[in-house]
């Protein structure tokens, strides 16, 4: 499948399953034939910047904890252009069947990028960084 498809697919999904979230930003980090113009184009239209923002934005917040800023640098355009088109409506990352009790709880406690984008999420760079450390990366870079 296209990984540009499978990212705009996954983002427009209202429940989708949790290990492919935790999967995403693997494929913004690791296919630099990813057409991000294309990306943040079609994230717009389909209203769904807020989620490929906020993902951009742990997957950069990762790539800096992990000291790879060659990537941290190439995705940092995507995610200023995204930023200038944040949404104001509140949102879920691909989990719309959220109850109250758990949006009111991330309300409360969802880390700082998920409140700038209004997510109602607790995934974090730590989180995201993790997931890059157990990942199949290549021996020479986390990226």
């Amino acid at each position: 499948m296209d990984p540009l498809e499978f990212v705009l697919d996954a983002l427009r999904t209202e429940n989708l399953d949790q290990r492919v979230t935790d999967a995403l930003p693997w494929v913004l980090v690791h296919r630099a034939d990813l057409d991000y113009r294309r990306l943040t184009d079609e994230a717009r239209l389909l209203n769904v910047q807020n989620r490929l923002g906020f993902l951009l934005e742990v997957t950069v917040e990762a790539a800096r904890k992990l000291h790879s800023d060659g990537t941290a640098a190439r995705l940092e355009p995507w995610l200023v252009r995204l930023r200038e088109a944040r949404l104001y409506k509140e949102d879920t990352l691909c989990k719309r069947s959220l109850t109250q009790v758990e949006r009111k709880r991330l309300r409360r406690s969802r880390p700082k990028a998920a409140r700038f984008w209004r997510l109602f999420t607790d995934v974090n760079a730590r989180q995201v960084a993790d997931v890059v450390r157990l990942a199949a990366w290549p021996a020479k870079s986390p990226f």
